[in-house]
This record gives C-alpha cells, structure tokens and sequence, in this order.
C-alpha cells in the first residue's frame, strides 16, 4: 500500500484547480454569458474533468507500474495509443466548448475576427 505525503496530495489538488479553472477563463470570457456558474453545472464540464482525471491517475499508478516499470515497451505504447484514441473519439473538450458557444459552432459556422466562415458540407 503507497501512502499519500501531505506535499505530494497538495501538488496534486493545486494541479488539478489550475486545469479545472483552465476551461473556465477559456469558456467564460468568449462565451455570450461571461458567468461560470452554467459551466460550473454543465454536465459536460465534470464529464471533461473526469475524464482527464480518469486518464492521468490510471496512467500513473496503473499503466506505467505495470507495463513501462516492467520494460513491456510495446504494450505501453499500445495503451498510450488507445487512450490517445479515446481523447481523438471522445472529444471532451469539444462538447464542452459547443455547450457554452454560440448556436453557430453546432451547425459549423466559425467566427474568426468578427468574420463568419462556413465549413463545407460535411467538415467539422
């Protein structure tokens, strides 16, 4: 059984407040509504948060441990691979960015300098 040092626990809770407020300065101060309460209760932010956290502690306590510490180099590159994936089909981010924009990202429409761009048919 690992124990947890005090130093170690606060690194990890100081890191995980600055990635959780990353999202809201980001999301806060472009979207319409510049408070961070909808955002705060928006499903799709704790599922983003989740995920990451998910990631992260399954990456250092169980993947690395077991496969990288073990020098099973291909099997960890595999798993790297997949959890790669997963971030490429999951798209946490994504779904919570279109959540908080305008209507307009949903349909594909860009904004960029005031300038509206249409994505053609089909290209997200």
């Amino acid at each position: 059984m690992t124990t947890i040092k005090a130093s170690d626990l606060i690194i990890h809770i100081t890191g995980w407040l600055i990635f959780l407020s990353l999202p809201l300065l980001f999301i806060s101060g472009m979207a319409e509504n510049s408070s961070i309460l909808p955002i705060l209760s928006s499903v799709n932010y704790w599922l983003f948060f989740s995920f990451y956290l998910f990631v992260f502690y399954t990456h250092t306590y169980w993947i690395i441990p077991r496969l990288y510490l073990k020098k099973r180099y291909l099997a960890y590159t595999g798993v790297l691979l997949l959890l790669l994936c997963a971030v490429i089909v999951l798209k946490p981010f994504d779904h919570l960015v279109r959540q908080h924009f305008h209507p307009h990202w949903q349909t594909g429409e860009r904004h960029l300098s005031g300038a509206v761009f249409a994505l053609p048919h089909g290209a997200r």
